[in-house]
């Protein structure tokens, strides 16, 4: 049995040592979200359930689990160890069985990621345990008992108010032609027109129009900079984040604004700390929801075909190309109303859903 664990400790060195590991983990991950979110339209089925992702699962370990083994022999045969690996004294029988149980836990470790799947899609809807409670728990447990410096939270601890500042106006012309302007199509499509868009969307009985959105911005950045304060703005994916994890009202705001001012108030010298507590990895799940959502949103437009390939269009062009979203929105600006013109757009359907009511 020693030579067996030794052997399977020296393939999962070798495959954590190397990009292999991070790779395979990565592309089933990958994979399994595509066929569970995309191929199965999740969000457009309406129903909370996992059997699509069990019945794509068996067809995904085919091939990845064949990837995986048919590798065992041929590497070593490639890198010129399969040689000395004979000549030692173990069993091949004891070689088949270490290398075994090394994919099988490579493999165990990849299913055991997917853990978040079930228990988000189990909690979605749920009005008593909205899914973002556990998951942030879940994160703060792991990063407590992971190395997270306790002591330094501890030591950190203070009661601290924020200090006024008066900036200067160099500062403010800097920050108009540095930040301002560049970010002006960004704030204007994202922080306004898409914030608007999704409330509409996720709350049609209490929309809230782009004036008081403007309004709110705006004076929030205003206030902000006497306090040292970074810009802030509002945003449809932390929008869609919020409502794919439970939130309904405006409360989830108040308790996620109060979080932050109770860490500024108390933990201002332990910040960095603070913000180490919430492991990478889970934000990126949270993340990856709210790109879900936000894609789910895109489902009004898909009965059109000149609708759906200007949003995929602005979608690649503030993806792939440099200043994309200002580039984004002036093109998908211009062949909405060139469509409108042409006649290929009309009406409330060039508009979207919603556009006569508004």
């Amino acid at each position: 049995m020693k030579q067996i664990l030794t052997i399977t400790r020296k393939e999962l060195r070798g495959y954590f040592g190397s990009p292999m590991a991070m790779i395979f983990i990565g592309a089933f991950l990958i994979a399994t979200l595509f066929s569970f979110f995309w191929v199965d339209t999740f969000f457009a089925r309406g129903i909370a359930d996992v059997r699509p992702l069990f019945r794509w699962m068996p067809v995904l370990m085919i091939f990845i689990a064949a990837a995986l083994t048919m590798r065992q022999w041929s590497e070593e045969q490639r890198v010129g160890t399969l040689e000395i690996l004979l000549t030692l004294p173990v069993s091949t029988t004891q070689l088949v069985i270490g290398k075994f149980l090394a994919v099988l836990v490579l493999i165990g470790i990849a299913l055991g990621l997917t853990l978040f799947i079930p228990i988000t899609v189990a909690l979605l809807g749920n009005r008593r345990v909205p899914p973002a409670l556990p998951v942030v728990g879940i994160g703060i447990a792991y990063a407590l008992f992971s190395g997270t410096s306790r002591s330094h939270i501890g030591a950190g601890f203070g009661f601290t108010l924020p200090a006024l500042h008066q900036p200067a106006w160099s500062d403010v012309l800097a920050g108009f032609l540095l930040l301002t302007i560049p970010q002006l199509p960004l704030s204007l499509s994202n922080s306004v027109i898409a914030t608007e868009r999704v409330v509409r969307d996720l709350f049609p009985a209490r929309a809230v129009g782009m004036r008081k959105i403007g309004l709110t911005y705006s004076a929030i950045n205003l206030v902000s900079p006497f306090f040292s304060g970074i810009p802030c703005c509002h945003g449809c994916g932390g929008l869609a984040g919020h409502y794919a994890f439970g939130a309904r009202t405006g409360g989830s705001v108040v308790i996620y604004g109060a979080f932050f001012a109770l860490t500024g108030l108390f933990l201002s010298g332990a910040a960095s700390s603070v913000v180490q507590l919430f492991p990478q990895p889970m934000l990126g799940v949270i993340l990856l929801f709210e790109a879900l959502a936000l894609m789910a949103l895109v489902r009004d437009v898909a009965g059109s075909r000149a609708d759906a390939s200007i949003a995929l269009l602005v979608g690649v062009i503030a993806l792939g190309l440099p200043n994309g979203y200002l580039v984004g929105v002036l093109v998908g600006t211009a062949l909405h109303y060139a469509g409108q013109r042409l006649g290929v757009l009309r009406g409330p359907e060039a508009a979207g859903p919603g556009a006569a009511k508004g």
